[in-house]
């Protein structure tokens, strides 16, 4: 197993394994993976038999549906998922993981609390789930730029005189993003510069994630959570739900289920790893979201993103000078 080393100061530090959440799929991603280990084709292979979804072309193509939430939650974790034999094939493993919304099941399987399919079985049903909330309660999220923390109350106490609206995510600093009815996320949208923030934008979703009107979804993965067997592990994981650290797989399920409809404090999940000892953050998926979060929470974290074969290969070599220096 490799361990990384801070070129700058050759401490010792944890790894985090960090996944992004919905939002970051692109078509085509992961098919690098597909092509060059025979482990990734394997389970992609595995998940497309078990859910029954024709996911080579769902995902290796432009289909529109990558963008549904029906089919993004299983691309995006089946991608990820990929990813993470691809990387443990070559020795390195995660002190702790922390995935972003979506992300956590990605991160549960890179801890090892669920078998593959069970996660991708819960994760079809977590997409079908979230996307009927989101048809019989239309809701939309917006992300804030630049409002200080101090407005931020002031401006959802105003916002909820013209409907629900809520905190959804506390990415970084500078960075929240609101969730709820309509006319009031584009209340705080249209006002935020009222509260001394940037500026508003309204997202692309197709629901109020992470709000009250994510209720039914989580009753609803509940059901089917509690009806899996997890497994113990000694690789924790920091909560979205309160943005602590555990290892306790009761506590994981319930921060989980509760995660659908509460806000996720990815901000206070960095900086909860800090303290247990991360130094090093690796960013597995499309995109490089987290690792633009982390390096707004602390520019002196050690940060990789892998998103392609190459990068892999790029992170190995780093690894095999970083142990030479040493």
């Amino acid at each position: 197993m490799y361990k990384i080393y801070s070129r700058k100061d050759l401490v010792m530090g944890k790894i985090a394994f960090v996944f992004p959440g919905q939002g970051a799929q692109i078509p085509f991603m992961g098919k690098d993976f597909y092509e060059n280990y025979d482990v990734c084709r394997k389970i992609f292979h595995e998940a497309e038999k078990g859910l029954g979804i024709d996911l080579k072309n769902l995902i290796f193509s432009e289909d529109i549906r990558l963008n549904d939430t029906r089919y993004t939650q299983p691309a995006m974790v089946l991608v990820s998922i990929m990813m993470i034999e691809a990387i443990k094939s070559h020795g390195i493993v995660p002190d702790i993981t922390c995935g972003l919304s979506l992300g956590e099941y990605s991160a549960l399987n890179a801890s090892g609390y669920l078998d593959f399919m069970d996660i991708m079985k819960l994760i079809k049903l977590r997409g079908d789930l979230m996307s009927s909330c989101g048809e019989k309660y239309k809701g939309y999220m917006a992300a804030l730029i630049g409002l200080k923390d101090e407005k931020l109350q002031e401006l959802i106490e105003e916002g909820k005189k013209h409907g629900i609206i809520s905190v959804a995510n506390y990415n970084c600093p500078g960075q929240i993003v609101v969730t709820g009815e309509e006319e009031a996320v584009q209340w705080a949208v249209d006002n935020i510069r009222t509260y001394k923030g940037i500026k508003g934008i309204k997202l692309n979703v197709s629901g109020a994630f992470h709000s009250i009107l994510m209720e039914d979804a989580s009753t609803g993965l509940n059901k089917e959570f509690h009806n899996l067997s997890m497994k113990d592990s000694l690789i924790p994981m920091a909560l979205n739900f309160d943005g602590t650290i555990s290892n306790d797989k009761e506590y994981i399920r319930n921060a989980l289920v509760e995660g659908i409809k509460s806000p996720v404090h990815f901000q206070q999940c960095v900086e909860a790893m800090k303290k247990f000892g991360v130094t090093t953050f690796i960013e597995i998926g499309p995109g490089k979201t987290l690792t633009s979060f982390i390096k707004k929470i602390d520019r002196g974290l050690n940060t990789f993103n892998i998103d392609s074969v190459k990068a892999l290969e790029e992170l190995i070599e780093n690894l095999k000078d970083t142990k030479e220096e040493l």
